[in-house]
């Protein structure tokens, strides 16, 4: 269940905007707007500076409007690839790893 991002919504209408003229600055339908605040959709990478000017604040101040309280708790250090023996956390090793392989699927 998605949750409503409650300090998006409350900066958002602190600068004097509505869902419609915030998506109207950021070159998107109204309804995006409401899926970034009710938790539904994340704004791409490439759009946030322009969504950060929008309601002005800088880039970290944003990265925490767009956190629900969930993903603030859930927050989770990802390990660095040394740590693994296949070099990624999913133990991906690559294409030539996968073909030195027998595919006994094809005999």
């Amino acid at each position: 269940m998605a949750t409503r991002r409650h300090r998006l919504i409350e900066r958002r209408e602190a600068v004097g905007h509505t869902q419609e003229s915030l998506a109207a600055a950021m070159d998107v339908d109204r309804t995006t707007v409401g899926r970034w605040e009710s938790g539904r959709g994340t704004p791409q990478p490439w759009m946030r500076p322009k969504l950060a000017r929008a309601l002005r604040v800088n880039a970290d101040q944003l990265a925490q409007l767009l956190d629900t309280p969930e993903q603030a708790a859930s927050a989770v250090v990802r390990p660095s690839t040394a740590a693994h023996p296949g070099g990624t956390p999913s133990g991906y090793r690559g294409r030539a790893a996968r073909q030195a392989q027998p595919n006994w699927s094809r005999l």
